[in-house]
């Protein structure tokens, strides 16, 4: 029999979670600041940044969006070369729900 004076002690949770979506796995990967991200350019020139980085460079661009009016569910069409500030503008519209139509 448990007492009426029992205290219910929460378990932590052990199982780890598996990301479901490419920015859900970007921001699970991004608390750890030594995880790093290389594009490499046309021209050849390799470029490296932090994820966390990324990911603020793409809060500010789905805060453009936003602020330009987009709504969610919004299709735009991203028409950059291989870059951050591809990787920015796509993972951007996914944050802001937005949906990249990459050409």
């Amino acid at each position: 029999m448990i007492s009426e004076n029992a205290t219910l002690h929460a378990v932590p949770e052990t199982r780890t979670l598996t990301p479901s979506t490419l920015l859900e796995l970007v921001e699970s990967r991004a608390v750890n600041d030594t995880c790093r991200f290389t594009v490499l350019s046309e021209s050849g020139a390799e470029e490296t940044r932090t994820l966390a980085t990324l990911l603020e460079g793409a809060g500010r661009v789905a805060g453009a969006f936003r602020a330009s009016g987009m709504e969610r569910g919004d299709r735009f069409l991203l028409i950059l070369p291989s870059s951050f500030d591809f990787l920015e503008t796509f993972l951007g519209g996914l944050w802001g729900g937005f949906v990249p139509v990459p050409m």
